[in-house]
């Protein structure tokens, strides 16, 4: 049997998105963050989900905690400051 790839459940996580299945994306977007802690895209597929679902307090936390990954990219960088964005609004 193979072995589960974090990749794939990265994915899966953002189709599942496209689709608007938040809740199966989170789940592969957890999948991926247990098999790769520090690969950032699991992060960032996590936390555009729950972005979309309207669970605010869920996605900052997540999206800072990438500040720690080696492969913070400028697209994390842009969702992270984006749920900053949305946040400050929401709260406003």
């Amino acid at each position: 049997m193979a072995r589960p790839c974090n990749a794939a459940y990265s994915n899966r996580a953002a189709c599942h998105t496209q689709l608007g299945a938040f809740a199966a994306a989170i789940e592969d977007a957890n999948r991926c963050i247990a098999l790769e802690p520090a690969w950032g895209k699991g992060y960032s597929r996590k936390g555009l989900a729950e972005l979309l679902t309207g669970q605010y307090a869920k996605t900052r936390p997540g999206y800072h905690g990438i500040k720690s990954c080696a492969s913070e990219d400028a697209c994390v960088r842009c969702h992270r400051d984006t749920v900053d964005l949305t946040i400050l609004t929401w709260n406003g």
